[in-house]
């Protein structure tokens, strides 16, 4: 499954720290970095948001929430900082 594949990917990204607590996980550009449609992105998302390893903005962009993160080392965030999603990710089309 193609959404399998993003979430591996960005969980593995975050995991390594190539992207760092504040940095947007837009899904348009996860869209076309990944060549698949945003709803594979938004359900790659979903998942990240649900393990704790991202956070919803309401600017329809994402952000890694390392603090979670057993891999994070001293890259961690500090408590109560949270990585982020956009509000509208389960929207289709």
């Amino acid at each position: 499954m193609l959404s399998e594949q993003v979430y591996a990917h960005l969980r593995n990204a975050i995991m390594r720290g190539e992207y760092a607590p504040g940095d947007a996980l837009k899904p348009q550009d996860l869209s076309r970095q990944h060549e698949v449609s945003l709803a594979v992105v938004r359900e790659a998302l979903v998942r990240l948001v649900g393990e704790g390893l991202a956070e919803r903005l309401t600017n329809r962009a994402s952000r890694p929430n390392l603090f979670r993160s057993p891999l994070a080392g001293d890259r961690r965030s500090p408590p109560g900082h949270r990585a982020s999603l956009p509000t509208d990710i389960g929207r289709t089309g």
